[in-house]
């Protein structure tokens, strides 16, 4: 059976515009590929919590390596919603404003 995914996407998600992410977008970005050699299941179906620690750690260190107390860091977030026309546009609170506080 083949599926033609073009179709499947107008007919699914009708009116959806598909675009690169941020990342692709810009001429600078670092990737980092974290848990590589782990597979987040088990063979058993359950969840590998060894990987989901072990990326935590390695993410927890790169930062920490990256950035010092006294950075200013920006997060940038980029969200796309479908809306209908006559709709308002409304803040999407994904984050506190002006937080201050690393922890």
């Amino acid at each position: 059976m083949t599926i033609d995914v073009e179709q499947y996407v107008n007919k699914a998600f009708p009116g959806l515009t598909l675009t690169p992410s941020l990342y692709q977008q810009w001429d600078i970005g670092i990737h980092v590929e974290f848990g590589a050699g782990f597979y987040q299941f088990k063979d058993n179906g359950g969840l590998n919590i060894a990987r989901f620690h072990y990326v935590y750690h390695q993410a927890l260190t790169i930062f920490n390596e990256i950035f010092s107390y006294s950075d200013e860091i920006l997060l940038v977030t980029n969200v796309y919603q479908y809306k209908p026309a006559e709709s308002k546009k409304k803040r999407i609170k994904v984050y506190n404003r002006y937080i201050k506080n690393k922890n």
